[in-house]
């Protein structure tokens, strides 16, 4: 029986290798329709339909005022290539709980990659907010955020 043997330089050389590729590899979310300035953006990012929407796979959290200090982008790094999909939620009152309606109608901003249109039917499906990741790149995401209700003066950025 034969084993393979790499020498420690190799490994090394060959650690460093995959290491940068996925450095490099990064999920640029552009935000578009931001209500106000209050409040935090709540960022999830799923790799399979069983997680989605209820149970990322990863979470972030960035306050709104920071996100606009940064041109309304938020940067994942280190991302291994794939499908994804993100599900964005405008916490404006910073409970971590989508406020809703007394009909089950969310009343604070929400987002889906690729941007599916609000449906009755609750949450888009995972397949219809999957995008690729493409290793050693930085690949792009423009969400719209969606507000069913608007407030009177809001400032939209």
């Amino acid at each position: 029986m034969k084993l393979f043997r790499i020498s420690f330089p190799a490994f090394v050389l060959l650690f460093f290798m995959v290491s940068a590729d996925l450095a490099e590899t990064t999920v640029v979310i552009q935000f578009h329709n931001i209500r106000g300035e209050e409040g935090n953006m709540l960022i999830s990012m799923y790799d399979a339909p069983n997680q989605f929407p209820y149970q990322p796979k990863w979470k972030y959290m960035i306050s709104k005022s920071r996100l606009m200090e940064q041109g309304n982008r938020f940067h994942i790094k280190e991302v291994i290539s794939g499908k994804y999909a993100i599900a964005i939620f405008d916490d404006e009152n910073c409970d971590t709980v989508m406020q809703k309606n007394f009909l089950g109608i969310p009343k604070e901003g929400y987002g889906f990659s690729n941007n599916p249109k609000p449906s009755i039917k609750g949450a888009p499906a995972f397949e219809d907010c999957t995008f690729a990741v493409s290793e050693g790149a930085e690949n792009l995401v423009e969400i719209e955020l969606q507000y069913l209700f608007r407030k009177p003066d809001e400032e939209i950025h």
